[in-house]
């Protein structure tokens, strides 16, 4: 993973949980004062000066508090540039793929598209896109995805 990608993710990650605490503020009804003991006993003045661990480890403390974070919604959900979208039943074989191209970017130091799989499920079933691909034809591209993992050392599960 690159740099920049790794701190853009960190950015946002940590403005995720930044809002966290002031959503689980807002819900526990605590005043200023109060907020700022809770703080100080965390070491900072400020929300912004915690780490992401420190982060967590307030929005812990709003749960022990009584807070509880909804939970998100699958619409939510920020899909990978160029991931395909599909009917939920196909769901969980689109995620296999995508855990699949992620481990081999992972492990070969740099990302791997969506296209990749699109490649694979072009030549062996003659589909263009993987919305029209069938089950069994995003089963193959799993197979292929799971054949290189295996010959190349990667997991594969």
């Amino acid at each position: 993973m690159s740099t920049a990608n790794h701190t853009s993710r960190y950015t946002a990650s940590r403005r995720g949980l930044l809002a966290k605490v002031h959503i689980a503020k807002a819900q526990l009804g605590l005043d200023e004062p109060r907020y700022r003991a809770l703080l100080d006993a965390h070491g900072v003045e400020s929300s912004a000066a915690l780490s992401i661990r420190g982060l967590e480890g307030l929005l812990a403390h709003f749960q022990d508090l009584g807070w509880s974070p909804a939970p998100r919604k699958a619409a939510a959900r920020d899909p990978r540039p160029g991931q395909p979208q599909v009917a939920p039943d196909r769901e969980a074989q689109l995620s296999k793929i995508e855990a699949l191209l992620s481990e081999k970017g992972r492990t070969e130091g740099g990302y791997v598209p969506w296209t990749y799989a699109r490649a694979i499920l072009k030549r062996q079933c003659g589909v263009e896109r993987l919305e029209w691909a069938t089950p069994e034809q995003l089963a193959a591209v799993i197979a292929a995805l799971t054949r290189d993992a295996r010959r190349k050392g990667r997991r594969a599960e």
